[in-house]
């Protein structure tokens, strides 16, 4: 018992001398990612379904992130959905595609700073589609994630990628 207590002691003091706040340590580029909500009901709309989610995004690190704009107005980075759980490989038709223009300048995060953007999480109603939507593909549960970099570099290497990513919520019907 002695000597386990002994190593417990051993590795918490070799945990608390890391330097925090060296370029990429874990503590640096802290990133937290939020949803307003853990379950959102999709209402009827005309043309498909509609429900809304906020998310938003902390910088909790020491370092400036930055991050790729889609447009020149973009203040928030862009983000993924995938589905989460029991459903994971389930298709879904939620989420919009993305559309962005090139050459816009990569935004950037300031430690302590919050951004929040809107996720819509309806879907079309697709007559045409073949085959066609069914109720499963609209609804489920979802994670929604955003990747930042430490470098302002539009390219940003993968060993600079910041992902993070929110709890999961669930998406139903009214």
């Amino acid at each position: 018992m002695r000597r386990s207590v002994a190593s417990v002691c051993f590795l918490i003091t070799l945990a608390g001398c890391g330097d925090a706040t060296a370029p990429g340590s874990p503590s640096d580029t802290l990133v937290a990612v939020q949803t307003d909500s853990l379950v959102y009901h999709l209402s009827p709309a005309p043309g498909g379904y509609t429900a809304q989610a906020m998310l938003s995004i902390t910088n909790a690190g020491t370092q400036t992130l930055y991050f790729g704009r889609c447009m020149p107005a973009d203040v928030a980075p862009g983000y993924d959905l995938r589905r989460s759980g029991p459903d994971s490989t389930a298709p879904t038709v939620v989420m919009p595609v993305w559309a962005c223009v090139g050459g816009v300048p990569m935004g950037r995060m300031a430690p302590g700073t919050t951004l929040t953007v809107p996720i819509p999480l309806g879907s079309a109603e697709s007559l045409r589609a073949n085959p066609p939507i069914t109720p499963e593909q609209r609804v489920g549960t979802f994670r929604a994630s955003v990747t930042l970099c430490r470098r302002q570099d539009q390219t940003c290497p993968r060993e600079d990628w910041v992902p993070a990513e929110s709890a999961a919520f669930r998406l139903t019907y009214e």
